[in-house]
């Protein structure tokens, strides 16, 4: 029986793997598929990553260092120095150029493992994100200020002078005695060299160009107010001489007399209190000068917090 049974056994075999073995055939499929999908994904990462290298190499993002007068990178260039970092770590890549790509280049960084990777990821969302960018640069900038204030030569009374000259002698200077101003600029000869005198004059050339360019400036604005009072005080002087030109009663004249008599009055007491004023600014107590000085500091911090030090790179608290 098994004899007769064989080629019949033989002959299936032969059948199916003529017609192909299911399983076979799945798996093939499968792999097939695999295969196809791995393509479609390393076609679309490539794309991802020849959009990300040519924006990050059309943007204003510090390539290398260069001294003055080297011609510009050309666009081959950049593209190059950032293939080649890009190639060489994520992490690094993401630390110089992060902030000058787009939130939809993240994806090309997501399935990384790395922590470091990981983290600039996470920071760079935030970046991209308006309302968390300006909390974060916020906080950064604060605790700059804690920072700065606790080293104390940032913020202290000459540099905060020489950033805002014209607002020191408002609030701080003017109220300074010959001793304090001689003791507040005053230079130590026998602790300092010549270079660094030198440094000093220029600094206070350059706080003097600054104290000048704030005045003018300070001053053109007056002038435009005042130019405004007077063009208000001829429409006046217009409006009385209609009125002189019209006839009055005894009674018109009474009242005109009277409220010419009030105007005359309201001029002496503005009068009184300029004066009074120009008195007080030489004569205010220890207290209000505190207050005053404090006012400046304040101004200052404040200045710092609104990212107006123009002096100061604010760049690092960017991103």
């Amino acid at each position: 029986m098994n004899k007769i049974e064989e080629p019949s056994t033989l002959q299936t075999n032969m059948t199916l793997g003529a017609k192909g073995d299911p399983l076979l055939d799945e798996n093939k499929n499968s792999n097939n598929e695999q295969s196809m999908d791995c393509s479609m994904l390393d076609l679309e990462k490539n794309t991802l990553k020849k959009e990300l290298l040519d924006h990050v190499s059309n943007s204003k993002a510090i390539f290398k260092s260069q001294q003055k007068g080297e011609p510009e990178l050309t666009f081959e260039e950049k593209l190059t120095i950032a293939r080649k970092l890009l190639e060489k770590s994520h992490c690094l890549f993401l630390s110089k150029f992060g902030q000058y790509m787009k939130m939809e280049h993240l994806e090309y960084f997501n399935k990384s493992q790395d922590y470091e990777t990981i983290y600039h990821v996470n920071r760079l969302q935030r970046y991209f994100n308006n309302s968390t960018r300006h909390i974060d640069i916020k906080n950064r900038r604060y605790e700059a200020l804690k920072t700065l204030i606790e080293k104390g030569d940032y913020f202290s009374e000459c540099e905060m002078m020489k950033r805002n000259p014209l607002l020191y002698e408002h609030l701080v200077g003017q109220y300074l005695t010959d001793e304090e101003k001689k003791a507040r600029d005053s230079i130590d000869t026998k602790s300092v060299n010549y270079v660094d005198i030198l440094m000093e004059t220029i600094e206070r050339n350059k706080l003097e160009d600054r104290l000048k360019s704030q005045q003018k400036e300070e001053d053109e604005v007056r002038e435009e107010n005042d130019s405004d009072e007077d063009d208000d005080n001829d429409n006046d002087n217009i409006r009385n001489s209609i009125v002189e030109t019209v006839p009055k009663t005894n009674f018109e004249k009474q009242n005109y007399q009277q409220w010419g008599e009030e105007l005359n009055e309201i001029k002496k007491n503005r009068d009184k209190d300029q004066k009074l004023q120009n008195n007080k600014i030489h004569k205010i107590s220890s207290q209000e000068i505190k207050l005053l000085r404090q006012e400046f500091v304040t101004n200052m911090y404040q200045s710092f917090l609104d990212g107006k030090d123009t002096d100061f790179d604010y760049r690092y608290m960017l991103c």
